[in-house]
């Protein structure tokens, strides 16, 4: 925006020609370097349109806004360095006399990015300054966050607040002084959380007669700390504190000391913390000395205690551990299975963590192992009796048995170390027994047990009787002998003959499984065979075995189902406008219909010849989901009187013969 100063008329003043232009003030009269451009405006006397504007020596494109009033544009880059710039009027008649215009320094900022840390729900006020520039600055939040509860005054250039949350926030801060040049500054500002003092308040244990050194530590409140004190109780003796830096030293007696430390921060907040810290007595060795009651091939896990010192414990063991030990030096735990009977001495040592070290000797006698002995592998066979006895040796007789790990087999008992029973159920068991001696030594083996069903009994399947169409014949499966185990019976049928979907067992598929429960000797479950409509030979295997076992060589049977005239399932009759139509459903085995033969109640009868039309039925493949039954229907046209016509009779007859005659009354 161009500001033009005009003066009032009534208050112009006349210029003559050739007067020379007087300039009297500038507009503005400061500006920054590296700045922004401008718009300067000349205010004097006596100017013309050819009075021009003269900067630092160089005469200006010059605007002629009023007698009293000139402007010219002023780059940016005509005041990239601070200081004094002479400002003239140049017209024909001469140079005026010059007016300064100062060229300040550039903006630029003196706070450090890093603020001092606020204090959380404290007053904090920090004002942020700036050099150079011309006056006034303003400021405002060019990115960032202030943190909650502080804001930032623009005016001012201060942060200024209650800070309400503990955190550590970055912002950006655009200072902008009157000629509009700018700089952005980052500034990083920690919220500190409440003064605290740091630690759960145990602090490392030391050990009497040995120099010990611990240090305090805060979290939270305004670094740095000024000062630390115990404000209650007392350290242990021997020990002082550096109330400068908490740090406590010395060489303390034993005991344990509880106290409080207090702490000062520079904000003149304190906090404080109940301490307590354990002067431990110097490192020894618990060890036992001697070890009795182990035997060869015992298990061994011994946990070597030390007491006093500073944990953690490094131990070793001088010399060779005895065959089968191992020695964890870190844990100090002896482990392993004794290998071989004899006496044993080590010569033990541990380290603390402050270098402490105690030496002690152990000494371990091992008697001969006790051993039961490993019985084979075990057979038994389902339902047929079995015995196996238990033996040891090595320890001290008398020997005492038991089970300890797996289940018996059903039907069997474990008593003294014998295994005997009858067992009523196959698979493979393992079964872990313990034997004790006399000086209460155990020792486990391992019992395998094999138990086998005996051989499959035979399958039997009874005769059947002649098959025809559609019948439904009983299916006598038997074994020959009773098992004392539950078998699955499988039953498979084919037809060999045209398709017939009708060919099924009373299961509903050509394919079942059925149960012989143990001891039975027939199927829980009755099977019948559903023959179909058609004519051919029914083959029926059959297999026996245990449940999800292979199953036994499979028994074959073979069954006809013989060609037979046919049949008529069904007849009914339905009127029509000039007669009655017959509607029957036959089944011929053959797959083919010569002729009807129809009888009215008047004497009269019709043949109707129908092998054409049954046999383009049953080389239809739609026929084949129906077997051999089809629909036929036969329309009659009457003339005369209907009502003297009470009903008729019907036979169809195929190539073996006609079938049984089937009526139906009007």
């Amino acid at each position: 925006m161009t500001v033009r100063f005009l003066l009032p008329s009534a208050l112009a003043l006349a210029v003559s020609a050739g007067a020379q232009p007087v300039p009297r003030s500038l507009q503005p009269a400061a500006v920054t370097a590296g700045g922004p451009g401008f718009t300067l405006l000349v205010s004097g006397q006596a100017f013309t349109a050819g009075t021009r504007i003269v900067w630092d020596g160089s005469a200006l494109p010059t605007r002629f806004e009023a007698e009293s009033v000139l402007a010219a544009d002023i780059p940016a880059s005509r005041i990239g360095k601070p200081g004094p710039v002479a400002v003239a009027l140049t017209r024909s008649e001469g140079v005026s006399e010059a007016l300064t215009l100062t060229v300040n320094p550039a903006l630029e900022w003196i706070t450090q990015p890093i603020l001092p840390a606020a204090a959380y729900q404290q007053f904090f006020a920090q004002v942020l300054g700036v050099s150079g520039g011309t006056p006034p600055v303003r400021f405002a939040l060019a990115s960032g966050v202030v943190p909650p509860g502080l804001h930032l005054d623009g005016y001012n250039g201060a942060v200024v607040g209650y800070a309400t949350a503990v955190g550590q926030y970055s912002l950006s801060v655009r200072a902008t002084d009157a000629s509009g040049a700018s700089a952005v500054q980052l500034l990083r500002l920690t919220v500190a959380g409440e003064l605290r003092v740091a630690g759960s308040g145990a602090l490392p244990s030391a050990i009497a007669g040995q120099p010990y050194t611990a240090q305090f530590g805060a979290e939270g409140g305004i670094a740095p700390m000024l000062e630390w004190k115990v404000s209650s109780g007392a350290l242990p003796r021997g020990l002082v504190l550096d109330e400068k830096t908490g740090r406590i030293s010395g060489t303390p007696a034993i005991g344990t000391a509880q106290f409080t430390v207090r702490v000062r921060d520079s904000g003149g907040k304190t906090a404080i913390r109940a301490m307590l810290l354990e002067v431990r007595a110097p490192l020894s060795i618990a060890a036992p000395g001697l070890l009795t009651g182990f035997a060869e091939g015992d298990p061994v896990d011994l946990k070597l205690e030390a007491s006093g010192g500073t944990a953690p414990y490094v131990w070793s063991l001088e010399g060779e551990a005895p065959p089968g030990l191992v020695f964890d030096s870190a844990a100090g735990i002896l482990r392993g299975a004794l290998e071989a009977q004899g006496t044993y001495r080590m010569a033990l040592r541990v380290r603390d963590a402050a270098g402490g070290e105690a030496r002690s000797t152990l000494e371990l006698p091992v008697a001969p192992k006790l051993e039961p002995i490993p019985p084979s592998l075990q057979r038994a066979t389902v339902g047929s009796p079995f015995s196996v006895t238990l033996a040891a040796r090595g320890g001290g007789p008398p020997y005492a048995w038991s089970l300890v790990e797996g289940q018996l087999p059903v039907g069997f008992r474990f008593e003294a170390g014998r295994l005997e029973g009858t067992p009523r159920a196959e698979g493979e068991f393992t079964l872990t027994t313990e034997v004790r001696d006399r000086a209460q030594r155990t020792a486990r083996t391992t019992i395998r047990l094999q138990v086998t069903p005996p051989p499959l009994p035979e399958l039997q399947l009874g005769p059947l009787a002649r098959l025809e169409p559609g019948q439904q014949a009983k299916l006598h499966f038997r074994i020959d002998r009773a098992y004392p185990l539950d078998l699955d019976l499988t039953v498979q049928i084919g037809f060999e003959g045209p398709p017939d979907p009708a060919v099924l067992l009373s299961t509903g598929g050509r394919q079942t499984r059925v149960a012989i429960r143990a001891g039975q000797l027939v199927p829980a479950s009755p099977l019948q065979l559903q023959t179909g409509t058609t004519a051919g030979l029914i083959a029926i295997e059959a297999s026996l075995g245990p449940p999800g076992r292979t199953a036994s060589a499979p028994l074959l049977e073979r069954a006809t189902v013989d060609p037979a005239p046919p049949q008529i399932r069904s007849i009914k009759s339905v009127k029509t406008a000039d007669g009655f139509d017959i509607i029957v459903t036959v089944i011929s085995s053959t797959r083919e219909i010569e002729s009807a033969l129809f009888a009215f109640d008047n004497a009269q009868q019709l043949t109707i010849p129908l092998r054409q039309i049954t046999s383009a039925w049953y080389a239809d493949e739609r026929s084949v989901a129906f077997g051999t039954l089809l629909t036929y229907r036969q329309n009659f046209t009457v003339r005369g009187d209907i009502s003297r016509l009470r009903g008729l009779s019907m036979t169809v007859t195929n190539g073996i013969g006609p079938s049984l005659p089937a009526s139906v009354a009007f």
